[in-house]
Order: C-alpha cells, then structure tokens, then sequence
C-alpha cells in the first residue's frame, strides 16, 4: 500500500518542478547530441491521455512513465519532410509513484526517463543492447 499521507502528498512535485529537471537532464548529455536534440519539446502531463494508452495497449495509467512522439534522427536522414513535431512526454503522477514504491528519488527517475527517451530520438528501442544498459 502506498503512503499516502501529509508528508508524501507535501513532497510530490508540480509540473514545473519536473519540467525542471528534464531541462537540467538534457544539459548532461553531450554537447554534439544536443544539437541534434535542440528543438525536441519536452511535456510533462499528470497521465498520458486515453488514446496514447489505448494506441499503446497500456490498461493501467500507471505503467507509462514517458514517451518520445516524434521521428527518429536515423529516419530523418532518409525523409526530407517532417509533418510531425518531436516531443517527450514526462508523466508525472506515474513517476511520482513509481519514485515512491521503489524508493527512488525524482531527480534520478526523470534523468532515467529523459534518457531513455532521448534514446528513441537517436534511433534507439528496447532491443538495442546499448539502450537497455
């Protein structure tokens, strides 16, 4: 069962707190992949909405943490034009909870969430070896 008292609700994060962090993730990565990541909107909602979870086939709202829309940069190499804008979507409320089930700080969950989905903006999936280390 999860703590749900005054203590954890006063430290739950807002939205721009997580914006926050994300921003300052994105400083840590190297100076040449920033550059091709410039212009990637980072979005924190408190829940991914029900036609991402449905077109994801997730049930629980709960069980997505992040989520990178967009084009790969391996595919753009190949494609002249864009309709569609990159983005990374931070969830707050499942990252909060997650944090807390697992005894993880905020910090670091939303920098493991950033990378990850950094990773699908240079072409990385769950299949790569290098991207699941």
């Amino acid at each position: 069962m999860i703590d749900t008292g005054p203590s954890v609700i006063q430290t739950m994060p807002a939205i721009n707190c997580l914006a926050a962090i994300a921003q300052e993730t994105f400083k840590k990565i190297p100076l040449h992949l920033q550059d091709k990541a410039l212009k990637i909107h980072i979005i924190v909602d408190n829940y991914a909405d029900e036609q991402t979870l449905s077109s994801l086939k997730i049930k629980d709202k709960y069980e997505l943490l992040g989520l990178y829309r967009g084009t790969p940069i391996p595919i753009k190499a190949f494609i002249n034009h864009f309709e569609c804008q990159d983005s990374i979507f931070l969830y707050r409320c499942p990252i909060i909870r997650y944090s807390i089930e697992n005894q993880e700080s905020i910090e670091n969950l939303v920098e493991q969430v950033m990378l990850h989905e950094l990773g699908h903006h240079f072409g990385y999936n769950e299949r790569d070896p290098l991207f699941t280390n």
